[in-house]
């Protein structure tokens, strides 16, 4: 006779709980009610404990007290308490404790309720433990794991130092599931946080489906948001047909059935997921996460690989389990703060990591918890007359005033710092002291000789120069005199580097593609040239190598600017990919992973389609699978062929009309078209390297649409009549292609960009504009054109544009003058009071994002000063010697409604936010999209995600 299934459950059952806690005994006397019960549920003994553990940061916040009560909710079978078999208490056979006979207990202990509703049981003697979003269990000073018991309630209380970030309690239970519940961050000294089948739903729920270990997305998860999906999963439960067993697999799935059954559970989940989808990637595996231009590479002391992306200016460390985190981003990082422009590393003497950020025109200290110390470089240019040749000599001056571009740094004998400027060429000591001297470099017999990398190494620790001066490289050494002598001629190298080891061989990255595939060059010290063997086989190639770093045991490390990926190379040859995603197609659920998203957009049948501006390439998502519907691969081939076969070069703005997408290609600076049968094809700008560029248009002058090109494509629409309009951020005018292929001047007078003041309302053509960005139609306005002034800190919009005389008027914005005034003195609290005030008297910082709903609400996403720097190159130009005694104003997103009232939703002053104690919700947002359902889709660039903001968030 087959022994019964629910037998086997029971044996199951107890065995596991014997081991957990023991005998189990009386659990407590049935409450008046009939309604609470405590259960005896401690796991204390139980060899659960995770392969690692997590010590508490060492800025932690104040001491925080956790209470809440640990309890089950069931009616139905397979709970720990239950009206059917298969659980711990039940009033059926097959449980440890039963009104029936087949239990453990023999006789009936306890009778459940009878009332409607569920019965509830408290979770008494429970062992409840605070883990990380990767499942570790935290340390507490005294070496112990951060846990505590629930009395004969079921009631906890916690008091512990706990670290400053989102974190989860876990109860395990006899049967191998276990109870979460999500404590997001927030400044209270007290958190209440109940566990019970709610919290595990929800909690299950978010970390299987959107979180996946990653902390700096969990941290992203307001309180409020934890409470409101934990409510209403409780509300919801009358939904359910069977008991949940609490293992994650199969609350994720009740969850999910749960959010398809009840919309007010649904709505919760797109909250979540507005907040957390996308991100940095901090603590995932490297080569699952995306990277931007990694430019530099460097060896900490310990072996650990840092990368440096140049354009966000962040820094990734690459840990030996093949994980990542970030040292250096504005947004997560162990220094919070990005240096624009990062282009080279270095360990100073006494360990601390050196950074050069050219955009930043400084060189700077960099440790963890403080903001980076500036050390070299007064932030402005070098006055070069010409700009032509090499810097002249000076005499030793301080550090901090002398103007300097840094593009290289390297350390010399004795501790020195020798800083490299490419252009004028340059190189400089920093003394001890805090003053600099000038290096003397070789005669140039050019006119525009460069200088690209430096570095040390060799006997006698000698500095070590790429240079150069003509059509190709030369590697210079230094030698004790003075003197530069000529180790390797005739390397092509653009943005590569140069890495020496202590016996003198040369590792140089040629990454100059224009005279043959990149190459990694290996020059001894007698000066012999053999080109290292790149990766082959199936893996991902290596394009375009730029970083080089080598480790001690002669490992070499190599960056590829080209795809974004990173490469080491064993002592023996073999090489692997360490970090950089390489994935065309991902699934799994609503992960996304991005490499520098710049646009969105929503076709007909609610698909996402984002642009990948590091990635060269154009994403689409189903809700369940990201794909690449175009490119891959930078380059401006494939015209007239499948748009996947297609190379794309940083595209930006797309817009949909008729069935075909729309592209702007920026570094191509081209317009390309998609059709529905997945052709590309070319719509505006010449093709080629050569073509000429495009110049200011006149009013009432033309060019043919494939005559120039189309320099800073920063905005691009279509109207209802099927007129296509774009605008250029260098060239500051907005133009349309008309019927007759022809391309013709819209708005803004011609000008070179020097006129930074603020062009006035009036006729477009002869309305100054400063880095037009985004351009959108209203609904129901076709004649109207809005677009966001990004220098002017304005939105405006163009009036009349099929008309002889259209005009330009400003909706929202005091343009920059009036801007800087503002922001020079601003007054507490300005940001929350300028909610409600006519669009036209409120500050908007920087705006470059522009979209609309269905019911015409405007939405801005503005960059803020916080990202001045990167959103406008000559940002000193423009706003004078202002620039560095604005406020900073974070990154927002605002709200225009059809009054003309502005709202912030999203950053100071607004209704959302992500992180209580952050300043802001975004780092860098720089597109906007409203999809079929109405939710508004955030590009944020800086930290590699889509936001998806729910509609009653927008409300």
């Amino acid at each position: 006779m087959p022994v019964p299934r629910w037998l086997v459950t029971a044996l199951v059952v107890a065995s596991q709980a014997a081991a957990a806690c023991g005998p189990v005994g009386p659990a407590g006397a049935e409450a008046p009610s009939g309604r609470k019960v405590p259960v005896k549920g401690s796991a204390a003994g139980r060899k659960l404990q995770p392969a690692t553990t997590r010590l508490v940061p060492q800025s932690p916040v104040a001491a925080a007290t956790l209470v809440g009560q640990v309890k089950l909710l069931s009616d139905l079978g397979g709970g720990l308490l239950s009206d059917n078999g298969g659980a711990v208490i039940s009033n059926n056979s097959g449980t440890l404790v039963s009104n029936h006979g087949a239990n453990l207990a023999g006789q009936p202990r306890y009778a459940l309720s009878q009332q409607p509703g569920p019965t509830e049981a408290w979770l008494a003697d429970a062992l409840v433990t605070v883990e990380d979003a990767r499942g570790r269990r935290l340390i507490g000073p005294d070496g112990q794991p951060l846990q505590a018991r629930t009395d004969e309630t079921g009631a906890y209380s916690l008091r512990a130092t706990l670290p400053d970030e989102s974190l989860v309690l876990r109860v395990d239970l006899f049967n191998g599931g276990k109870l979460l519940a999500l404590v997001a961050r927030e400044p209270s000294a007290t958190r209440r946080v109940p566990l019970d089948t709610a919290s595990t739903l929800g909690a299950s729920y978010v970390l299987d489906r959107f979180v996946q270990g990653d902390q700096q997305t969990l941290d992203r998860l307001p309180a409020a948001a934890a409470e409101t999906l934990r409510n209403r999963l409780v509300a919801a439960q009358g939904h359910l047909t069977e008991v949940p067993s609490y293992r994650p697999e199969e609350s994720v799935a009740l969850a999910a059935m749960l959010r398809e059954k009840d919309p007010a559970v649904a709505a919760s989940l797109e909250t979540i997921k507005a907040l957390l989808l996308g991100g940095l990637g901090d603590g995932k595996v490297a080569t699952q996460v995306a990277l931007n231009k990694p430019s530099a590479l460097l060896l900490d002391r310990d072996g650990t690989l840092l990368i440096a992306e140049q354009d966000f200016g962040r820094i990734r460390r690459l840990h030996a389990d093949g994980t990542q985190s970030l040292l250096l981003d504005g947004r997560a990082g162990e220094v919070r703060e990005n240096l624009i422009g990062l282009t080279a590393m270095a360990l100073a003497p006494d360990g601390a990591l050196l950074a050069a950020a050219k955009n930043r025109r400084r060189l700077y200290r960099l440790a963890p918890g403080r903001a980076p110390e500036e050390v070299l470089g007064s932030g402005q240019d070098e006055p070069c007359g010409d700009c032509s040749g090499v810097g002249a000599p000076f005499d030793p001056q301080a550090a901090l005033g002398l103007p300097f571009t840094p593009s290289g740094v390297a350390i010399e004998p004795g501790g020195a710092i020798c800083a490299m400027q490419g252009h004028p060429a340059r190189l400089v000591r920093l003394r001890p002291d805090g003053q600099v001297e000038h290096v003397p470099l070789p005669a140039p017999a050019s006119s525009r000789p460069l200088a690209q990398a430096v570095a040390v190494g060799g006997p006698g620790d000698r500095l070590h120069l790429l240079w150069r001066d003509g059509a190709t490289s030369t590697l210079l050494r230094r030698e004790a005199d003075g003197a530069w002598t000529t180790l390797a001629q005739g390397l092509h190298v653009n943005e590569g580097r140069l890495v020496v080891t202590a016996e003198g061989t040369a590792y140089v990255s040629e990454d100059d593609t224009r005279s043959g595939p990149g190459a990694i060059s290996l020059v001894t010290a007698s000066g012999t040239v053999t080109a290292l063997p790149l990766p082959t086989g199936d893996g991902p190639p290596l394009q375009r190598p730029v970083g080089l770093a080598r480790a001690s045991d002669g490992t070499l490390y190599a960056s590829d600017t080209e795809r974004n990926l990173v490469f080491a190379r064993s002592p023996e040859g073999a090489w692997r990919l360490v970090a950089g995603n390489v994935e065309a197609l991902q699934a799994g659920g609503d992960r996304l992973t991005f490499n520098a998203p710049t646009w969105v957009v929503f076709d007909a049948e609610g698909r996402m389609l984002v642009s990948e501006g590091g990635g060269h390439a154009i994403k689409r998502w189903n809700g369940a699978v990201l794909e690449t519907v175009a490119g891959g691969a930078r380059g401006s081939e494939g015209d007239g062929g499948p748009a996947t076969l297609a190379h794309l070069n940083t595209p930006g703005a797309m817009t949909l009309h008729a069935g075909k997408l729309y592209l702007a290609d920026t570094q191509s600076k081209r317009i390309r078209a998609i059709g529905s049968d997945g052709v590309i094809r070319p719509v505006a700008g010449a093709p080629g390297e050569g073509a000429p560029d495009g110049r200011p248009l006149a009013p009432g002058a033309s060019q043919g649409a494939f005559d120039v090109t189309l320099p800073r494509l920063s905005g691009l629409a279509i109207g209802p009549d099927g007129t296509m309009y774009w605008s250029s951020m260098s060239l500051h005018q907005i133009y349309r292609l008309d019927a007759d292929g022809r391309i013709r001047l819209l708005a803004g007078s011609p000008t070179d960009g020097t006129d930074h003041t603020d062009g006035p309302d009036g006729p477009a053509t002869e309305t100054s504009l400063r880095t037009p960005a985004a351009l959108a139609f209203r609904p129901g306005e076709p004649d109207n054109l809005y677009f966001v002034e990004l220098a002017s800190c304005r939105v405006r919009r163009v009036t009349g544009i099929s008309g002889a005389a259209p005009r330009v008027e400003t909706v929202a914005g005091l343009g920059l003058s009036r801007s800087l005034a503002r922001m020079l003195a601003p007054e507490p609290g300005w940001e929350a009071a300028e909610n409600g005030q006519l669009a036209t008297e409120a500050l908007v910082v920087m705006p470059i994002g522009l979209a609309f709903d269905a019911a015409g609400a405007m939405y801005v996403a503005e960059g803020g000063t916080t990202n001045a720097t990167q959103l406008v190159a000559n940002t000193e130009k423009v706003l004078g010697a202002m620039a560095s005694r604005v406020a900073p104003v974070p990154a927002r997103i605002r709200r225009i409604d059809l009054a003309g009232r502005i709202q912030t939703i999203v950053g100071p002053g607004g209704r959302l936010h992500t992180d209580p104690s952050a300043e802001d919700a975004f780092g860098l947002p720089v597109a906007l999209a409203v999809d079929p359902q109405g939710r508004l889709a955030v590009v944020d660039v800086r930290s590699n995600s889509v936001r998806i903001i729910p509609v009653e968030a927008l409300q």
